[in-house]
C-alpha cells in the first residue's frame, strides 16, 4: 500500500467531524499557497513583500498594537 492509499485509509476511519477539521486544514493550506503565489505574481508585489519581511525581521516600522483598544474600536494611526 502507497503512501497516499495509507493517508485515504487513515482518513476514511476518522470520526466526520475530525475529517471535516483535516479538509478544512488542507483548504487553509491551499488558500495560503494561492495567497503567496499572487503575490510573487509580479515583480513589484514580489519586491515588496520581501522587503516588508525583511523589515519585520529586523523590527523596522513596526507599530505596537493594543489588542484591548482594538477590542473597543480604537485602531492605531498608521
Amino acid at each position: 500500500m502507497g503512501l497516499k492509499e495509507k493517508l485515504i485509509s487513515s482518513f476514511d476511519k476518522l470520526p466526520p467531524e475530525k475529517q471535516e477539521e483535516v479538509i478544512d486544514f488542507v483548504e487553509y493550506l491551499n488558500n495560503k499557497q494561492d495567497a503567496t503565489d499572487y503575490l510573487f505574481g509580479s515583480k513589484a508585489n514580489k519586491k515588496q513583500l520581501l522587503e516588508t519581511i525583511e523589515e519585520v525581521e529586523e523590527n523596522k516600522n513596526l507599530i505596537t498594537v493594543d489588542f484591548e483598544e482594538i477590542k473597543k474600536g480604537n485602531f492605531p494611526s498608521l
